[in-house]
């Protein structure tokens, strides 16, 4: 199942996307809110906004939308936590000269940091270094404590895609990089979120990211150091997951900074995040307003851990 948070007269609904069509599931707003329906309730939503999918093919002018004609929201929200690993993919740890983490590497993220499909990320005023991170991204569908390894996929409502951007001058200045990862709007996801039923095998997926048709990250979410399971079970000793919960999964190898030069997001660009099964998560780049200042960075130390 393919769902998809979208404005509708001013409000947000979701709705189930087929073939370039959506269709409400009456009453809910986000993701999140789809997953903590009651079963009944939830089967319900899906069986009436499923019968119009069906009317739709039958009967033309059936009451469901284009969609490209509707302007996608993120798929939950206002996410309780956003989880980040860093580090998970072997080939991007040997790219900046990191050694294998032993656990998953974890930060966070913040509810302001996310941008949806097709909005633009607005490059930050105090830096000249701001980096691109293909992700796939868990949205968790139900609450999570302690979840052993084996059952990390079934707390798992949905896949989604995700651009970690990252500020890489703030991301140097001290012991941790956390400064580098939280700008307000910097972060896209989205565009929908597909239910791990609808793809055939949602461990092994291509990912890849590119810019102006340069393709600059490509690799397979099967090349995952921590896989979800080992993610999952991690996570949950630590922290209670609950549903519309994200989990960045991390980025592999091309990421700009460690290019020779280094490459960095500018204006007038549009990154192009794709992972098979899901589809494209696509984002302008504009120029910070009132220009950038980059009297306003802090002196850095060298460069720490560029996840």
């Amino acid at each position: 199942m393919r769902l998809i948070t979208f404005d509708h007269n001013g409000k947000p609904q979701l709705a189930i996307e087929r073939h370039g069509r959506v269709a409400s599931l009456p009453g809910v707003t986000d993701v999140a809110a789809f997953f903590t329906l009651e079963e009944d309730a939830r089967a319900q939503a899906v069986r009436a906004a499923e019968a119009a999918l069906v009317a739709e093919a039958a009967l033309a002018g059936h009451e469901t939308l284009a969609t490209d004609d509707v302007r996608t929201l993120l798929p939950v929200l206002d996410p309780r936590k956003v989880i980040c690993v860093g580090l998970n993919y072997r080939d991007h740890a040997a790219e900046v000269g990191m050694e294998i983490p032993k656990a998953p590497a974890l930060f966070p993220k913040y509810a302001s940091t996310l941008i949806p499909h097709g909005a633009p990320i607005e490059l930050p005023r105090e830096s000249v270094k701001v980096d691109y991170e293909a992700e796939l991204v868990l949205v968790i569908g139900r609450h999570a404590s302690h979840v052993p390894v084996e059952r990390g996929w079934s707390v798992v409502g949905g896949l989604t895609i995700g651009n970690d951007v990252s500020v890489r001058d703030f991301q140097g200045v001290s012991g941790q990089w956390m400064a580098g990862k939280i700008f307000d709007r910097t972060t896209p996801v989205g565009p929908v979120v597909v239910t791990p039923d609808d793809l055939a095998n949602p461990g092994d997926l291509e990912i890849w990211l590119e810019i102006g048709g340069d393709l600059l990250q490509r690799s397979r979410t099967s090349q995952f150091i921590f896989d979800v399971g080992q993610m999952i079970e991690y996570i949950t000793r630590i922290t209670t997951l609950e549903p519309g919960d994200l989990i960045f999964t991390g980025t592999t190898a091309g990421v700009g900074f460690a290019r020779k030069p280094p490459r960095y997001l500018k204006d007038g660009e549009t990154v192009r995040v794709y992972v098979e099964g899901i589809g494209t998560l696509e984002n302008p780049v504009v120029a910070p307003r009132g220009g950038a200042q980059p009297d306003l960075l802090p002196k850095a130390r060298a460069a720490t851990m560029p996840v």
